[in-house]
């Protein structure tokens, strides 16, 4: 096996496939300020003028003194986490699993490779936080130097997380996010329009009630489009707005979703809305759009409000963002858990 006490050029390399960038993020923003850790989405100017693939593979087989891989439903199975995973399990065969750190973030999402009698960082028992002390710890059993943070350092950390706070809320609050927002919805649009085609195509013998969003209409205040199924139906509804100074707020699409139960009557079929959720275009990265639910804010500092919040009619945050890949398949597995229960209900 290689010795661990020779130079490398990062700290912690992150394996990761998309969807799971910010919890990538959130580890980054927890660990000790001086490690130098490597995340595609933030060293992309290293990659500039080099085959990206044979980066990819070098870092993670030989360049990086810790690989933390955060094995969730699609790792391993992407291009990019392909070629990662092929490198990190040539490096396995030369020095073992010691430079290892398995973080599972879906259930019995484990590495097939990786033995299940080896520990891993359990995101569903630890925090963050707990997880990051671990990453400090492998790096140190790698015979990594971590040092000291001091006060200077974390009030330069604290200073830097406030700027990238305002940063984002100043892209989202700008024109420059309106093509991107533009972009995704048509993302969603397709998605939804598709899931339509699937269950027109399955002939599952019920009704099935739709109207497809046209992506013409976009240009226009607001669009709609609906699928039930039964009981069950979903409206979906589109307002667009364009950022202006009278309306500070990160409103360039909102996504309502109306959860509606489906009775028969003399008049035909009534809707009763049973829930209904907004969603606000949200944008953590070119690798990790996608939509949020607002969150009204109470308490905080007065002086920061203004810098750090969003505003409208008051001062709110965006939740954790959801993908649009996930959102158009929350749809139609709300659609067919109502089909299922039907189905239980009858041979009851």
């Amino acid at each position: 096996m290689k010795r661990k006490n020779r130079d490398f050029e990062y700290d912690i390399a992150i394996s990761l496939s998309a969807e799971d960038l910010k919890y990538a993020k959130s580890m980054i923003a927890e660990l000790n300020p001086h490690l130098k850790t490597f995340l595609y989405s933030e060293n992309q100017e290293d990659l500039i003028g080099k085959d990206g693939n044979i980066e990819f593979a070098d870092i993670f087989r030989s360049r990086a003194r810790v690989v933390v891989i955060l094995s969730g439903k699609l790792w391993g199975k992407t291009f990019n986490t392909e070629i990662e995973q092929s490198a990190i399990i040539e490096r396995v065969k030369e020095e073992g699993f010691g430079f290892i750190v398995v973080i599972p973030l879906d259930k019995d999402s484990l590495p097939q490779w990786y033995p299940t009698s080896r520990i891993y960082a359990d995101p569903h028992i630890h925090d963050v936080k707990e997880i990051t002390r671990l990453l400090e710890f492998k790096f140190t059993h790698q015979e990594g130097v971590l040092e000291e943070v001091t006060t200077a350092d974390r009030i330069k950390d604290f200073k830097k997380k406030i700027e990238n706070r305002k940063s984002h809320i100043h892209y989202l609050q700008s024109t420059d996010s309106f093509e991107p927002a533009k972009a995704e919805m048509n993302q969603f649009i397709k998605g939804f329009n598709q899931e339509i085609s699937v269950l027109k195509e399955a002939q599952l013998g019920v009704a099935l009630h739709y109207k497809e969003i046209l992506n013409e209409t976009l240009g226009f205040s607001n669009t709609e489009g609906h699928i039930g199924l039964l009981r069950r139906q979903l409206n979906v509804s589109i307002h667009s707005s364009r950022i202006s100074p009278d309306n500070q707020s990160s409103r360039l699409y909102l996504l309502r979703l109306t959860y509606c139960t489906v009775e028969q009557s003399s008049y035909g079929r009534v809707l009763n809305p049973q829930k209904e959720r907004k969603y606000y275009y949200n944008d953590s990265g070119s690798e990790y759009r996608g939509w949020s639910e607002r969150l009204n804010i109470g308490q905080s500092i007065p002086t920061m409000k203004s810098q750090l919040y969003y505003r409208d009619s008051e001062y709110f945050d965006l939740g954790p963002i959801i993908t649009t890949e996930r959102m158009v398949r929350s749809i139609s597995d709300w659609l067919l858990d109502g089909l299922e229960d039907e189905f239980r209900e009858e041979l009851e």
